[in-house]
């Protein structure tokens, strides 16, 4: 015999759980504190199954039945009800919490202990300037390849055709995370391998061997008509064979004068790992000659 309201208003608890009945595997729980669970008892796949809809009095009998034939038409389809809503509560918590900015920021924090201070903050506020408001206007698993064409066009649109390259760069690694991290299914930003603008490079022309003499022969010269501490540092450049960077960054007690050895601290370091650069007697006497005359890097 079919449910009515009366029925369920007035079935009151017992000192078991136990079962009212409706029409078509529509089922009511009624626990022995007095909750009430609507359960749809099917079979899919041959094997016997159960939906739970609802909790009474919030899913009323009418929305239960009514949800009742909505499971009953997918598995007409071949679709499996309770599936099919363990996938709808999954885009649901997708479309709430896992936006593009909240990923990438779990990604950020994730990566951040492998790269230098400065290195992770100026990613971070690369993604925040160029990628976040445009790309949290849709939940992850809805934005597409040309969604993130359009942040990357923009950018170029501003000439900075370095930072769209960087970005994107970004981006693809953001959705990689996500794709291991069973967030996503696929990586929309992989596509899109080319599409930024080279920008055209002047290159200087390189000195050619025989030219290194009359270079050296002039750097020795400079202090007579241009700063003395900048004569030092090209010296020391090319004797050291670092980049300009680390010279700028140096500091004294970096420098060991009795083993000849310069050791770059690891957080100074693009890959996070200390750098040991032998020391020549001409980068020694560079070196001793700045110190004599006391500057400070």
């Amino acid at each position: 015999m079919a449910l009515t309201d009366i029925k369920i208003k007035r079935t009151t608890a017992k000192t078991k759980d136990f079962w009212l009945t409706d029409e078509k595997g529509l089922r009511l729980l009624i626990k022995k504190n007095g909750a009430k669970y609507w359960r749809l008892k099917y079979r899919f796949g041959g094997k016997q199954k159960t939906l739970a809809i609802g909790v009474y009095p919030e899913i009323s009998l009418k929305m239960a039945r009514d949800l009742r034939t909505e499971a009953r038409q997918q598995l007409k389809e071949g679709i499996d009800p309770s599936q099919a809503k363990k996938e709808k509560m999954y885009s649901m918590i997708m479309n709430d919490t896992n936006t593009f900015s909240k990923i990438a920021l779990d990604w950020w924090k994730h990566e951040k202990v492998t790269w230098t201070e400065d290195h992770a903050n100026r990613l971070l506020h690369r993604l925040e300037k160029n990628a976040f408001k445009y790309l949290d206007n849709k939940p992850m698993d809805k934005i597409l390849t040309r969604d993130i064409l359009i942040v990357i066009k923009n950018i170029e649109k501003r000439g900075a055709l370095d930072i769209a390259g960087r970005v994107l760069q970004d981006i693809r690694r953001v959705f990689t995370y996500a794709v291991r991290r069973d967030l996503l299914k696929f990586n929309p930003a992989l596509d899109l391998t080319g599409v930024v603008k080279l920008k055209k490079r002047q290159h200087q022309p390189s000195m050619q061997n025989e030219e290194l003499g009359q270079f050296m022969y002039e750097l020795e010269q400079y202090s007579n008509r241009g700063h003395l501490l900048t004569q030092y540092a090209l010296q020391l450049l090319i004797y050291t064979f670092t980049r300009s960077g680390e010279i700028r960054g140096a500091t004294w007690d970096e420098f060991d004068f009795k083993k000849s050895i310069w050791k770059i601290p690891a957080e100074r370091m693009k890959m996070g790992t200390e750098h040991l650069v032998p020391l020549s007697k001409q980068a020694l006497s560079v070196l001793v000659s700045q110190s004599s005359r006391n500057f400070r890097h």
